[in-house]
């Protein structure tokens, strides 16, 4: 009772010095008198008596209520922190004047609130799942290794530190439906698939009808003796049809015939030839004349679904094929460099040699290469992404590939030939029985 008054005092004095002296004053103080000798005769108290100095009850109703969805998940897409996410809402609050009219009397937003929300989100989206009762028929998994906070006791102890931890997204398909995430053990392809099957038993998650699995081509799911994908049929007793990434095929080639060019990496996002050294610095360099290289430009692609990578190297691809490039876009600044992610490599390259007055030999071939398999293939996967369409896809890449020299194309199709996975009879089967002819 106390710290209660107290913190009422402390509320009054503050109210006393940010308003003009008059009546409103000695009013407040009588209140603050007649509340306190009511609470000390009652010994209880009702949120009203611990809302904020300037704050109706109202607006600690509407608080308390107010939802956040949207933000929840839009903070999960992004990665946005929930105390940059409650700075903006509480911002855009502001700017609306929601928070200051009584009508639609709304509390400043606070980080953990944000946090409540984004576990709601979260929690809902696999009791949706879990309670769908239809079978799974394809299960598609991607992950990474992210940095992750952890909990160690040591003796009497306890700190928090920070460990290299892989984490992988369930999805199930058609449709991209959310199922969990998982945090193997490790990272070899028997911990990934025990996880696997441990979270689809434990969540009650029919798999009686799987049919097909999607991952990326990493030689940990598509080993051939201890892959995931193999040991996943194993587990299943029957075969599965392997829908492999073809986004993930498509740069390797391209990865592969600039290491040839250029050389070999020497970073996460360093190069030790002297093209990779330039790509750092080209956004800088101003855009001159350049001899222009044909593109086909993909007719569906709807730049609405672009990401800002995506609609940069496209605008790239647009202007090189013209042979000219507007000062606008000469200012546009492309993505980082990442080893990862060889869209912006890609798009990096093209703004280089747009730039050189007199490129080199190995930077004209790469720039061609762009232009005339890389992001033609890398649009198509993205208008059509059905796996009725993978063996399309693989056909023109490999079609589109023809014309390099012979040491290039050797290079290039023998990393074809490792990640041609919808070149397997039963994807070009399903292809062929989707075929219009």
């Amino acid at each position: 009772m106390s710290k209660y008054r107290k913190r009422k005092e402390d509320d009054d004095m503050r109210l006393r010095k940010t308003s003009l002296p008059g009546p409103s004053t000695v009013s407040s103080t009588n209140v603050l008198t007649s509340e306190t000798d009511s609470l000390s005769a009652t010994g209880t108290d009702t949120d009203s008596d611990f809302s904020a100095p300037g704050r109706s009850t109202r607006a600690s109703r509407a608080s308390k209520n107010l939802r956040l969805p949207s933000v929840a998940l839009v903070c999960d897409r992004t990665g946005i922190s929930a105390r940059s996410a409650a700075m903006i809402v509480s911002a855009g609050l502001k700017d609306a004047n929601v928070s200051g009219t009584e009508k639609h009397a709304v509390a400043i937003i606070d980080k953990s609130k944000v946090r409540r929300e984004v576990s709601r989100s979260r929690q809902t989206a696999r009791e949706e799942h879990v309670n769908v009762s239809q079978p799974v028929v394809a299960l598609f998994y991607d992950g990474r290794k992210d940095k992750t906070l952890k909990l160690e006791t040591i003796g009497p102890k306890k700190r928090i530190t920070t460990v290299i931890e892989e984490h992988i997204v369930l999805l199930e398909e058609p449709g991209g439906k959310y199922i969990g995430h998982i945090a193997p053990t490790g990272g070899s392809a028997a911990a990934i698939k025990e996880a696997i099957v441990n979270y689809c038993s434990d969540n009650s998650i029919d798999l009686s009808a799987l049919c097909a699995l999607g991952a990326d081509g990493t030689p940990v799911n598509t080993g051939h003796i201890n892959g995931v994908i193999r040991l996943l049929e194993e587990t299943f007793n029957r075969p599965m049809q392997w829908l492999i990434c073809l986004l993930h095929c498509n740069e390797l080639p391209f990865r592969r015939l600039f290491t040839k060019l250029d050389g070999a990496t020497s970073g996460p996002t360093e190069f030790s030839g002297p093209i990779g050294r330039q790509l750092h610095h080209c956004k800088t360099l101003p855009v001159g004349r350049f001899r222009r290289i044909s593109f086909d430009s993909p007719a569906d692609v709807d730049t609405g679904t672009l990401s800002a990578d995506q609609k940069i190297i496209l605008r790239y691809a647009l202007a090189a094929d013209k042979g000219e490039c507007s000062e606008d876009l000469a200012r546009v600044k492309p993505g980082k460099v990442a080893h990862s992610r060889w869209l912006t490599t890609a798009a990096r390259i093209l703004r280089l040699y747009m730039s050189v007055k007199a490129p080199s030999s190995p930077l004209e071939t790469l720039a061609v290469y762009v232009m005339k398999v890389y992001v033609p293939v890398w649009f198509d996967v993205k208008c059509r992404p059905r796996c009725i369409d993978g063996s399309r896809h693989l056909f023109q890449l490999i079609q589109r590939s023809r014309y390099l020299p012979r040491e290039s194309r050797e290079a290039v199709d023998a990393v074809i030939q490792r990640n041609g996975f919808f070149g397997h009879p039963e994807n070009v089967l399903l292809a062929m029985l989707f075929d219009e002819r």
